[in-house]
This record gives structure tokens, sequence and C-alpha cells, in this order.
């Protein structure tokens, strides 16, 4: 297959142009004098048509998706390492945006790219230094209004001195796989401090969906109440809608080991996801978290 996307490439170009292959299933097409960013942007439709068209190998049809990231010297830099670079860089903000197109290197893609490598390299430091502190927020019974628990919020103490909220971090976390470490940190804190409260009160901590497949999550869980000494009963698990959806059996399987150990399970943000009431059905879950776009408007 790549040998004949290769040659649709060649065919795609003109003679004097190179193409390339760098490395698995990615090409480089080299071209002088293309003029403007209309030109370019014209043939990189012209190759990405030619690359839809299905494969055929040994009698099977194959269809691909490709996509196409563009960088024009002068404005995009002289040198081939550079130009190499922020191609790459469109590239990657192309399959961000769904692929299957072209994008043209700007330099707030250039930007966004290096602020996102500069928050995973103090994301990185951030777990070897311990730059993280957790928030807590009540949890109260309406009915009479005492405080049943707190829910563990994890927030990051950039060394600038700004509090870094988990919607700017989290998200980067998973990608990088860097939420193992974090959410045993909180899972682990979380536990330690809730052993000074009244011992009344759980505490609650969210959960991901890569923590909750984790083969040893449960072990990894049950680990961290030996050795803080917390009773299962005054923990709870809070997990999303999406965080079921990667591997729901394994999900499940998870919870279900979970509220063996005599763990509380809570489904937080309900109603913005997949979950049908049919589905609700087999999940072990003590508490729902109607989110609160549903509610916040009641009277």
């Amino acid at each position: 297959m790549l040998r004949q996307a290769a040659e649709r490439l060649r065919t795609a170009i003109r003679k004097e142009d190179t193409v390339a292959r760098i490395g698995g299933d990615e090409f480089v097409i080299l071209m002088a004098e293309i003029g403007d960013a209309e030109n370019a942007a014209g043939i990189a439709s012209k190759v990405l048509a030619a690359l839809r068209v299905p494969f055929v190998i040994e009698e099977h049809e194959l269809s691909v998706s490709a996509s196409c990231g563009i960088a024009i010297s002068p404005a995009d830099g002289t040198e081939a390492s550079v130009l190499l670079q922020r191609a790459d860089t469109a590239l990657y903000q192309c399959k961000a945006d769904g692929g299957g197109g072209y994008r043209l290197f700007d330099r707030e893609i250039d930007r966004r790219a290096h602020a996102r490598l500069q928050l995973e390299q103090g994301l990185r430091r951030a777990i070897e230094r311990g730059e993280f502190l957790l928030h807590y927020q009540a949890q109260i019974d309406l009915a009479n209004g005492t405080v049943t628990g707190a829910e563990a919020l994890v927030r990051w103490q950039h060394p600038e001195g700004r509090l870094v909220p988990p919607g700017e971090f989290i998200p980067l976390a998973e990608n990088t796989g860097y939420i193992g470490a974090i959410g045993e940190w909180v899972l682990r804190e979380a536990c330690t401090e809730a052993l000074r409260w009244p011992p009344a009160l759980r505490v609650s901590v969210n959960v991901s969906a890569r923590q909750l497949t984790q083969p040893d999550f449960t072990a990894t869980v049950r680990d961290i109440l030996e050795e803080t000494g917390l009773p299962p009963g005054r923990l709870e698990i809070e997990i999303t809608e999406s965080a079921l959806m990667s591997d729901p059996a394994r999900a499940v399987a998870t919870l279900e080991e979970l509220q063996e150990l005599g763990i509380q399970i809570a489904m937080d943000d309900f109603g913005t996801g997949y979950s049908s009431l049919g589905q609700l059905k087999r999940l072990p879950l003590q508490r729902l978290k109607i989110d609160k776009s549903f509610v916040q408007d009641v009277p």
C-alpha cells in the first residue's frame, strides 16, 4: 500500500518536485517555486484526493485517510529543518481538528504547540517536585444542611505563582500518561486528609477513564486504604459517563471490584454523556451527580 501511495503522490506533483517517505506512513513533498499559499492548498487538495481513492491489494479494497501540513518559504522559514518542523506542526493541528484535510502553518498554531510543549514539560517536573495540592468542596445534605463529606479537587501550584485549574492540565495528563501518577497522589493525599475529619464524613475522588481501565487500579486503591488506614466506606470514587466508553466491560468490572471492597461509587456530570437509564441499572452506583446545566435555572 505504501508503494502504491508513493506512486500516487508522484503522479500528483510536477516532474521537478521531490516526494520522499521519511518514516512509517509519513511522506514529504518538496516543491520549488510554488507561488502563494493558494497554489499550495490547491496541490494539497489534489494529493489528498488521489489518496482517497480506495487501494486494491490482493483483491481487497482498502480505504485510507490522509492529512497534510504545509509550510512555505520564506514566510515560514528558510532552513529545511525549520520548514519540516513547521509543516509537522501544521499536520499535528490538522489531525487535532479531525484530519482528512490540509492545514497551512501559521504563527498561532506554533504558539499553541509551543505552549502545549511547555505545559507538558512543566507537568512532568510538577510530578517530580510535588507541586500539586488539593482543595475540598463540601457536600451538603439539603434535608438538614449538614456536611456529609467533601470532594477532593486537584490544583497545580505552578512555580510562576499561578494556580493552574484541572481543566487546563488534566486532559494533557491523560494524553501523556501522567494521569496515573497524579491520580495516585490525589487518592493517597485525600485519604490521608480524610482521617483528620470527623468519622462520619466521606471523601470523594475523581477517577479518569485511563485510571479506571488500568489492570492494577483496584490493587492500588486497596494498598492506599491499607497504607493510610481510611475505612473503605469513607471513600467515594467519582467517574464520568465518558470514562465508561473506552472499555465498558473493564470499567464495570473495576467498579464492581471497588464496590466489593466497600467503596462507594458516584457518577459525576450525569446527563451530559452517553448513559441511558437502562445502562445505569447494570452499574454499581450509590450516587448520581446531576450536571449543573440541568438544575442551575430551576427557581
